[in-house]
């Protein structure tokens, strides 16, 4: 049993590390069946003697600091890793006593702590709870072996090892919310690199166009203000600069100044949960007032992350378009008279917003949204081929041709790239933000910076629907991974709110009316905790066990002459009664290891026998026993 609790125990230390993503499953598999081998065959064998064990450990140990040398600080989560898993291999793998046990439990433990603090997978629990779980009956067995003590066996200790699980579990979940979390800030500064989708600022109509169907989740918004939209548009980079073949971010020194804050009011807050997306813009609707962390920094019109980018962060804003100072260039690149004339044509009179809306309604007409849209002839200008001759796009070819043409016009505008927000889970209240969901659109300048759109097809429908996946999902991110000291703080504030309120109605109820059922309550209390006590006592319970069948024995007496009084009852039960004794004063006065309770059951089983001979009474002693000498 102690091997099979050993070796598993070490596997669920790997397997934490596997369902958290910091161990590849093939590296898995592969020391699975290293300690599957050591199960069957090495486990009483020392397969690499101590030196060599030292010097495995220090080649691993080398170079994992070369790698932190040579790749800087972001590896340094990984060199951990690596070490930890080499020295349970190696601890496995060489001689195992009581004290080496003792080792294999604790690396295996180390590694399940490791991977709590960097996993962001709901799965993780599963290796978790299969740790706490082994765990105590490894410690356990450990234990027994080294004092020869039974272990729990039976029923017994199926009951007991399942209170352990549960006082584990439920000790973990409080630990969990009264200590303050390091899971996050070690995830942003560590494993923020580690992302699966980045994020195409630029609108270059002369590279390969992402392929589309990706309904991967990048992002999750609550909105907390009650009058939330049905959708909109969620702002990332805006492009000001502009070529023959698309817009393009303005190089650091070439950018203006950031924008002064916003002092409008706002109207609306949302928390903006971030997953598996590499970006360091700050993501918003309508105009921002204010971040949460305030660690922003404004280049021309866009927000940046300052230092590292969150995975949480709140936004306050107006949906009042403010102007931001003068508008951007409206010049056209050499060599695009063409699309001068088309839109001196299109456009006609009037202000901005009736001439945007001309444009914008002509490329919806001529064009057609595609996916995979025509190839573009070599050394053709991609704005003019996609207006001109391709006439099919995705909604970057219609963003860059409605600025293009807005500009020929004097209208100054600009490309914006980001996400279009449609989709709102009925099951938990939110906006799902996926990668399907990017967006380019235009803003021009009439006063203030307005939105248009020429993408034709479902722009501003709203999906709603029902997904319990990414609600549990979502739970795990909200209530683990980014369960932050300022979470605890809020709990912790509306607990005392909820106390204060149930005091002030327990308040309102006179004394009087509380104070019978409040006695009553105790003295009821009281007498249960007497019986418990009464009832935990084995010897006490034997001797209630012999009352049934007609021996009294007086409680003031001596052992022995309980004894000899059993003995001229019955032999057989008397030999049962010396050795039940033995193992009693063994447990209550000796200080030894004793199964206390299975004693006590067999004995009682050996009384009940005797039952069916029928009630005599035989007082033994005192006639006024006094029950508290032998509890």
């Amino acid at each position: 049993m102690i091997r099979l609790l050993c070796v598993g125990a070490s596997l669920a230390g790997l397997l934490c590390l596997a369902l958290a993503g910091l161990l590849p499953w093939v590296v898995f598999a592969a020391l699975a069946g290293v300690h599957l081998m050591v199960l069957r065959y090495f486990f009483d064998r020392e397969v690499i003697s101590a030196p060599v064990s030292l010097a495995l450990v220090a080649v691993v140990s080398s170079w994992n600091a070369w790698r932190i040398f040579e790749h800087g600080a972001d590896d340094a989560l990984w060199a951990v890793r690596d070490l930890v898993v080499a020295i349970a291999v190696v601890r496995l793998l060489s001689r195992k006593t009581g004290r080496e046990i003792l080792q294999i439990l604790g690396i295996a433990l180390s590694e399940a702590i490791f991977a709590t603090i960097l996993t962001q997978s709901a799965t993780f629990l599963f290796g978790m709870c299969c740790m706490a779980l082994i765990l105590p009956m490894a410690l356990d067995a450990v234990d027994a072996e080294e004092f020869r003590a039974p272990v729990k066996s039976g029923a017994a200790g199926a009951r007991h090892w399942a209170r352990v699980f549960a006082g584990i579990v439920c000790s973990s979940c409080v630990l969990f919310y009264l200590l303050p979390r390091p899971a996050s800030p070690i995830v942003r500064h560590s494993l923020v690199h580690d992302r699966r989708h980045t994020f195409g600022e630029d609108v270059d109509l002369g590279s390969q166009a992402a392929p589309p169907g990706d309904t991967a989740v990048l992002m999750r918004i609550v909105w907390d203000s009650p009058d939330r939209p049905k959708s909109f548009y969620l702002a990332g980079a805006r492009l000001e600069v502009m070529t023959p073949d698309g817009f393009f971010h303005a190089p650091d020194g070439d950018t203006a100044p950031g924008a002064s804050p916003c002092e409008a009011k706002p109207t609306d807050r949302l928390t903006v949960y971030q997953t598996g997306i590499d970006a360091r813009y700050v993501f918003h609707p309508f105009t921002v007032c204010r971040v949460r962390p305030a660690a922003v920094r404004s280049v021309g019109p866009n927000l940046f992350w300052q230092y590292d980018v969150p995975l949480k962060y709140d936004l306050w804003v107006t949906r009042t378009p403010l102007s931001s100072g003068p508008g951007s260039n409206t010049a056209l690149p050499p060599g695009m008279q063409a699309l001068e004339r088309l839109s001196s044509r299109v456009s006609g009179e009037g202000g901005p917003s009736v001439r945007m809306e001309r444009l914008a309604r002509y490329l919806r007409s001529r064009c057609s949204y595609s996916d995979a849209p025509p190839a573009r002839p070599s050394g053709a200008s991609g704005i003019e081929w996609f207006v001109f001759s391709g006439r099919a796009g995705t909604c970057e070819h219609f963003a860059a041709a409605l600025a293009a043409l807005a500009r020929a016009s004097g209208i100054p505008a600009r490309v914006v790239s980001g996400f279009f927000v449609s989709e709102f889970n009925e099951g938990g209240g939110y906006f799902i933000v996926r990668a399907s969901d990017a967006h380019a659109w235009v803003e021009y300048l009439d006063g203030a910076w307005l939105t248009a759109d020429a993408t034709p097809g479902g722009i501003g429908l709203e999906r709603r629907g029902f997904h319990l996946v990414d609600r549990l999902r979502f739970l795990w991110v909200r209530w683990v991974v980014e369960y932050s000291l300022d979470d605890q703080i809020d709990i912790a504030f509306k607990t005392f709110r909820m106390a204060g309120r149930f005091k002030a109605d327990v308040l309102r109820v006179p004394y009087r009316a509380l104070a019978v059922p409040i006695a009553a309550a105790a003295i009821v209390a009281l007498i249960q905790a007497l019986r418990r006590s009464r009832r935990a006592c084995p010897y006490a319970s034997v001797i209630r066990a012999f009352r049934t069948i007609g021996i009294v024995l007086d409680e003031s007496v001596p052992h022995e002459r309980h004894l000899v009084e059993v003995g001229r009852f019955d032999a057989g039960l008397g030999e049962a009664f010396a050795t039940f004794l033995g193992e009693y004063l063994a447990w209550r006065f000796g200080g030894g290891k004793v199964d206390i309770d299975g004693a006590t059951r067999r004995i009682v089983r050996a009384i009940k026998a005797h039952r069916a001979q029928g009630p005599r009474r035989r007082r033994v002693g005192s006639r006024h026993p006094h029950r508290a000498g032998f509890s």
